[in-house]
């Protein structure tokens, strides 16, 4: 498993509690996105690697 893949499912495990934590202080909707941007977009990286169509 090489850094971006580590670094991949660091972020899918921590997401979901930054998304709740923005979201239990009232945070403005447009970080609520960034931050469920962020955890797709990486949840799909994992994917990609694991059906190896990235290097």
């Amino acid at each position: 498993m090489n850094r971006l893949q580590k670094l991949c499912i660091l972020i899918c495990v921590f997401s979901p509690f930054v998304i709740f934590g923005s979201y239990a202080s009232d945070a403005p909707i447009d970080d609520l996105v960034f931050y469920w941007g962020v955890f797709v977009t990486s949840f799909f990286g994992i994917f990609l690697f694991r059906e190896k169509l990235l290097p």
